[in-house]
């Protein structure tokens, strides 16, 4: 009788069986064990650890390189060498994180990766994938009409896009970094990294000649971007009721927020979102020459880019999200 060191296909525990014997069950999970068919499955996956581990070397080089998409590749095929790869799981966790998404589910997947390698540990996380930093800028064209979106490198090999106004947040790695206007050598300007930090890029003219510089600004984390961006004002359309409550009178028209407005006129209108007060007039002529407006409030949740129809009910108009 010969003993066999074996890991469980299902939970990972480890388990010493019989090599005379056609299957066994898990003592931890209960799951049957095929144990010809592991000894040979669990060989060739040993036989297979140095080219695992060459994969997982070249995705921490994509990620000196900030190359987040190289890195999610080698995760991912290092994944398929070895489902167990706690390494991999990791840089897998560290991608989704510098991409703003929830690592919650990969943490808890984490906890079941039984092969460490010692080559990226969760520590690794942070020291490779760096600081989060958020990038400003601001233009000022001095008479010259200056790019809405400015086009940069960082450290010659990570391409950014930062809209006019609008910060954009990443992860760098702690130091000193240069930031360079895309296909413009001379334009560079050179920034240090310590722990999450804002940066405000100008891109503007002095005399005759224009300039790239950075200065250090306040942070704006991922989370705060998306909620500034989520408060900001958006278009959204109304549409006016097709009757009046005052039909016995003539009708002249609708204003609202000093748009004349007619019968199932849509009008959009510019808001920022949550719960808002939309005030509006019907107006009825009264005479001859003479003009009866009747003011109405009405309360409703505002979302960007939804459209709204006001009409009547029980005597009275209201507004609901079509």
């Amino acid at each position: 009788m010969t003993l066999v060191a074996l890991k469980c296909p299902n939970c990972g525990g480890s388990l010493d069986l019989e090599d005379s014997r056609e299957f066994a069950f898990c003592q931890y999970c209960g799951t049957k064990v095929m144990i010809q068919e592991e000894i040979v499955k669990q060989k060739v996956t040993i036989d297979h650890s140095e080219d695992l581990k060459n994969v997982l070397k070249l995705a921490i080089i994509a990620f000196s390189e900030h190359n987040l998409d190289k890195v999610k590749e080698l995760a991912d095929k290092a994944l398929e060498m070895d489902v167990n790869c706690l390494d991999a799981m990791y840089m897998k966790i560290a991608v989704t994180k510098a991409n703003g998404g929830d690592t919650s589910a990969l943490l808890e997947l984490s906890k079941q990766c039984t092969n460490n390698l010692g080559l990226f540990s969760y520590e690794d996380i942070t020291k490779y994938l760096g600081s989060q930093v958020s990038f400003t800028y601001v233009s000022n064209g001095g008479g010259f009409k200056m790019q809405p979106v400015l086009d940069a490198v960082i450290d010659n090999n990570l391409n950014i896009k930062l809209p006019n106004g609008t910060p954009v947040s990443f992860y760098l790695s702690n130091g000193k970094h240069s930031i360079q206007m895309a296909g413009v050598s001379p334009l560079t300007a050179v920034f240090e990294v310590s722990g999450n930090s804002g940066f405000t890029v100008f891109f503007d003219r002095v005399k005759y000649q224009m300039r790239l510089s950075i200065k250090a600004s306040t942070f704006q984390s991922p989370e705060a971007i998306a909620e500034k961006e989520a408060n900001q004002p958006g278009a959204v359309k109304i549409k006016m009721p097709t009757e009046y409550i005052h039909a016995e009178n003539k009708f002249d028209h609708f204003e609202i927020r000093s748009h004349i407005a007619k019968l199932g006129f849509t009008s959009t209108l510019i808001l920022p979102p949550g719960p808002q007060t939309l005030k509006f007039v019907e107006f009825t002529k009264k005479g001859l020459f003479g003009t009866e407006k009747h003011e109405y409030q009405l309360q409703f949740e505002v979302e960007k880019g939804a459209s709204y129809t006001v009409s009547i009910e029980n005597s009275t108009y209201v507004i609901k999200k079509d």
